[in-house]
C-alpha cells in the first residue's frame, strides 16, 4: 500500500457544524494557552470529536469533547454520547461523523481561521474528509459566505489510556460557581504553592500553610450546588501551578455555568465543564500531591 492511499484510508468523515462561531472561537482561543498542537481524533462510532492532551509534565491530562451533551449517558463512561439529532432545529450545534480518524494542526492556526467578532454573528462548519487540510466555512447572513482550509500536521498520537480514570468511582462531588472560583485564584499562592481541597457537608475548603501563616478559604453548602448529599469527607493536596490550568476556561464561561468538583482522597482531582452553546464538555484530571508526615 503506497503512504498516500494510506493516508486517505485513515482520513476522518463528517461535518461539525456551529450556529455560534463567536462562542467556538473563545473556546479555541482559551484552549491555545493551554497547549500548542492538538490531535483532532474523529469517532463515528460515538459521534464525537475528541482532543486530548497532557501537559510536557505528565501532572494533568485535559480532554476535550464535542457531542451532544443533553444525551450524553449517565454510567460515568466518558466516551458514551448518543447521536445528535441531524434535523433538530433548535440545536445551537449538529454533528454527523461518518468515518473515524485522526488529524492534527496547530491550535493557533485554528484559532486564527475561527476568528470573528462577537456582532458578526456568524455560523461555522468544521469538515473533515480532505486526507491533508481542514476545510473550514463560516457563514452571516449579511456577510457572506468565508471559505478557508488549515493544512494538518504531523503528530506523534500519545496513547493516553482513560479506563482507570473513567471507571474510578468519586465519592464526593459539588458544583462551584465562576465567581467563587474566580475569588479563590485571587485569594490564593499567598502562603504556599500546594493547595489543600477538602469537601464536607458544611462545604468546600481551599487551605494553605506556609512560613508566614496559612489559610482557609471556605465556601459553605448554601454557595455551591451540593450534589448527592450529605457528602462524605475527602481530602488531598495540589499543586496552584496546575489547577491554575483552569483559568483560561473558567474565564469564558457566563455568569450562570457552573463547574463540577469530584474529589476523592489521594486520588487526581476531576474537574469538567460544559459549554451548551457548541456542545463541547473539557475534563481536567489532575495528580494529587502525597505530603510526607513531619
Amino acid at each position: 500500500m503506497s503512504k498516500k492511499t494510506e493516508i486517505e484510508k485513515s482520513t476522518a468523515k463528517g461535518k461539525l457544524e456551529f450556529k455560534d462561531c463567536y462562542s467556538l472561537y473563545k473556546f479555541i482561543d482559551a484552549l491555545s494557552l493551554l497547549v500548542d498542537e492538538i490531535p483532532l481524533i474523529v469517532d463515528s462510532e460515538n459521534n464525537q470529536l475528541v482532543i486530548k492532551f497532557m501537559d510536557p509534565s505528565r501532572i494533568c491530562l485535559i480532554e476535550v469533547f464535542f457531542g451532544n451533551l443533553n444525551n450524553k449517558k449517565s454510567t460515568g463512561n466518558i466516551n458514551a454520547f448518543l447521536k445528535v439529532k441531524k434535523n433538530d432545529k433548535k440545536s445551537v450545534y449538529s454533528i454527523d461523523i461518518k468515518k473515524s480518524g485522526k488529524q492534527a494542526t496547530i491550535i493557533d492556526d485554528l484559532k486564527n481561521v475561527l476568528k470573528v467578532k462577537k456582532n458578526d454573528k456568524k455560523s461555522v462548519s468544521i469538515i473533515f474528509g480532505d486526507p491533508y487540510r481542514l476545510l473550514i466555512e463560516k457563514k452571516s447572513g449579511t456577510l457572506g459566505i468565508i471559505k478557508k482550509n488549515l493544512n494538518y500536521i504531523n503528530l506523534d498520537f500519545m496513547d493516553i489510556s482513560m479506563s482507570g480514570l473513567n471507571n474510578m468511582q468519586y465519592p464526593t462531588m459539588i458544583k462551584i460557581s465562576q465567581k467563587l472560583l474566580d475569588d479563590f485564584f485571587y485569594e490564593a499562592g499567598v502562603y504556599s504553592e500546594i493547595i489543600g481541597l477538602e469537601i464536607n457537608n458544611k462545604g468546600i475548603h481551599f487551605t494553605e500553610n506556609g512560613v508566614i501563616g496559612d489559610s482557609d478559604i471556605f465556601y459553605e453548602s448554601k454557595l455551591l450546588n451540593v450534589c448527592d448529599a450529605p457528602i462524605k469527607s475527602e481530602k488531598s493536596y495540589y499543586s496552584l501551578s496546575f489547577l491554575n490550568l483552569v483559568k483560561p476556561i473558567v474565564s469564558i464561561m457566563e455568569e450562570n455555568d457552573t463547574i463540577k468538583f469530584e474529589l476523592k482522597t489521594d486520588h487526581p482531582l476531576k474537574v469538567s465543564i460544559k459549554f451548551d452553546k457548541i456542545g463541547a464538555e473539557i475534563t481536567y484530571y489532575l495528580a494529587c500531591r502525597i505530603l510526607e508526615e513531619e
